[in-house]
């Protein structure tokens, strides 16, 4: 479709670094990386739920002939001294690489043990809300990044969420520094997920894109340009890998979709993220299934400002008419549930929901501004759908 021509209103910037090794096998690659980057022993940090998995195993074979010690206390909504505890692990074992494995919780806490291994101080230290990233430099031990899902992209993220236990909310740490130096994409490592599993990070890719291409952020088409390839890529493929655990070809798509669409929310999020994030500590939603139930009614409100750009969405996932409507039947057709009320969430969390939502710097990024009373509209119809 013909895009209209567009003028940068000043200097704008692109900053694209993360080497990734992409591919069937790719984690092949792991020992001779970690050798050529000179590390000596390696700290692996996982879940406790993937360690038995065949994933797990493919990457303990990759490891052969490497000293590694395991680490795998994460938890799915991975908390400060979860991470505070991987750096005492990191030290105590005299380890000076790092092997992220896993989804975006184990890659998040991986890269802040990162962090944590050469700066000093605690995982709150370096709250992106309270400065913190200004204190964070290059000077890190060396990281392989491996997803074994295809949702966050944290993989090529320039920051990591965890939750702070005291106030029950997500803070994000923040840095271009943050960026792994490899990542190796491996589509086999993901072959074993649960259907389920699929459709949460799945929807969370494609969240991602949308709302990388609907934050108004300055000029920046190569961002808008992967956003929109990665929705048509999650439209095409979710379905398939989901009904198909085996099928290659759509692991490998979703894969992909969930780095570009990492890649491209260096613009920015916004509401959809924003009113999700509270629902992961209050209610220990998993953050995809939180982003699929919000996002058709986040996209119906910002329609009205970005009205071009919604139906561009639609168009990516084969519906020009009714995007929203297109985000909703795909999140039902992989088996994700209608409405807030059907996931478990009660209802008398709404006021605390609405309260925490409306602390999150992400409703800034979104590109209808919102009041309190939108947010908790939004909430209400995500409930009743």
């Amino acid at each position: 479709m013909p895009v209209a021509p567009e003028a940068p209103a000043g200097v704008a910037q692109f900053h694209f670094p993360t080497r990734v090794r992409f591919g069937l096998g790719a984690i092949a690659e792991l020992a001779g990386a970690l050798g050529e980057a000179g590390v000596r022993k390696a700290l692996v940090v996982t879940d406790g739920g993937l360690v038995d998995t065949e994933a797990f195993a493919a990457v303990r074979r990759a490891l052969e002939g490497c000293a590694y010690h395991v680490y795998a206390e994460v938890a799915p909504n991975p908390l400060a001294e979860q991470v505070d505890r991987g750096a005492e692990a990191f030290a105590a074992e005299g380890c000076d690489g790092i092997v992220a494995v896993g989804g975006g919780s184990a890659l998040d806490v991986a890269k802040v043990i990162r962090i944590l291994a050469r700066h000093g101080g605690r995982c709150l230290d370096y709250a992106w809300s309270e400065g913190g990233g200004e204190r964070i430099t290059d000077d890190q031990p060396f990281l392989v990044a491996v997803p074994t899902t295809a949702g966050t992209g944290s993989e090529v993220g320039r920051s990591s969420v965890v939750t702070d236990p005291r106030t029950r909310r997500k803070i994000s740490i923040f840095s271009p520094h943050m960026m792994p130096p490899l990542v190796l994409c491996d589509p086999e490592l993901t072959r074993g997920l649960p259907p389920a599993v699929t459709a949460n990070t799945g929807i969370d890719a494609l969240t991602h894109a949308v709302e990388a291409y609907l934050t108004p952020a300055g000029y920046q088409p190569l961002c808008d340009g992967i956003a929109l390839r990665a929705i048509g890529m999650v439209g095409g493929a979710l379905r398939r890998a989901v009904e198909d655990g085996g099928d290659m070809a759509a692991r490998s798509s979703m894969m992909a979709a969930a780095l570009m669409g990492a890649v491209a929310f260096q613009k920015g999020l916004g509401a959809t993220h924003a009113l999700a994030h509270p629902l992961s500590t209050l209610a220990g939603l998993p953050h995809g299934l939180a982003n699929g139930v919000l996002l058709p009614h986040v996209l119906r409100f910002n329609a009205d400002a970005v009205e071009e750009r919604v139906r561009d969405v639609g168009l990516a996932l084969d519906d020009d008419e009714d995007a929203p409507g297109a985000v909703a039947r795909l999140a039902r057709d992989v088996g994700l549930p209608r409405n807030l009320s059907e996931a478990g969430v009660p209802r008398d969390l709404l006021e605390e929901l609405v309260a925490q939502a409306l602390q999150e710097h992400l409703l800034s990024e979104n590109p209808r501004p919102l009041e309190e009373a939108d947010v908790r509209r939004l909430y209400e119809a995500a409930f009743d759908a």
